[in-house]
């Protein structure tokens, strides 16, 4: 049974070297401002490779190209699974509006459908992806409007590249009353606290186990 501890795709490839990790992370990406494909991390390339890895996170950042991640990762062979949701999770809002073809609603039922992708020796990671708290989420409507203000602040102050990213994350902070941070610190627990529960259900090997987070 692996967790890893630490955030971001480098700790995920350490955790993939050692021994088909369960991963945590806040997001995947593909940033805006950069062009194709500069804007991919280039360490999905290599999680894409990564037989039995589990990566756990809360989709797709909304000051992101969402539906351009969504197409690279399943391009890459990625499986996206949402859990207890249809559509795909837009980081720090419940939803994206993007349906998603896989769901799960429990830990137990993630890790049957990761024993079998590493049972069938299928390439690339399973990417599950786990909606923000909805009581602590940003209204989707009010992230969009702030991120097209956040975007057109930019464009008029000549803003772009590497510094697009940050600027656009406080400039949100800012519009939002600082509950994108209140909703981020919310996910990196809720997405903690799903990864542990799948590698329990990993390591006890047994699909058919009662699950007992249900009740939850």
């Amino acid at each position: 049974m692996s967790v890893t501890k630490r955030w971001g795709l480098a700790a995920a490839q350490e955790a993939v070297a050692a021994n088909l990790p369960v991963v945590i992370l806040e997001s995947t990406v593909i940033a805006q401002g950069l062009p194709w494909p500069e804007n991919l991390e280039t360490d999905l390339d290599e999680l894409a490779r990564s037989y039995g890895a589990v990566l756990v996170c809360s989709g797709f950042k909304s000051i992101l190209d969402m539906a351009a991640t969504l197409e690279a990762l399943e391009t890459r062979g990625l499986a996206i699974v949402g859990h207890r949701t249809t559509e795909l999770p837009a980081f720090t809002s419940v939803s994206s509006g993007l349906a998603l073809e896989h769901r799960v609603d429990s830990p137990a039922e993630a890790a049957s459908i990761v024993r079998a992708h590493r049972t069938l020796g299928l390439p690339g990671a399973v990417v599950l992806v786990n909606p923000v708290p909805a009581g602590l989420a940003v209204d989707r409507q009010l992230m969009e409007s702030a991120l097209e203000t956040a975007l057109r602040d930019a464009g008029r102050q000549g803003i772009g590249g590497k510094d697009l990213t940050p600027f656009l994350l406080e400039s949100i902070r800012e519009a939002t009353a600082g509950q994108s941070l209140r909703a981020n610190r919310a996910l990196l627990v809720a997405n903690a606290r799903l990864a542990a529960q799948v590698a329990v259900a990993l390591h006890q090997g047994d699909a058919g186990a009662p699950n007992t987070d249900r009740g939850r």
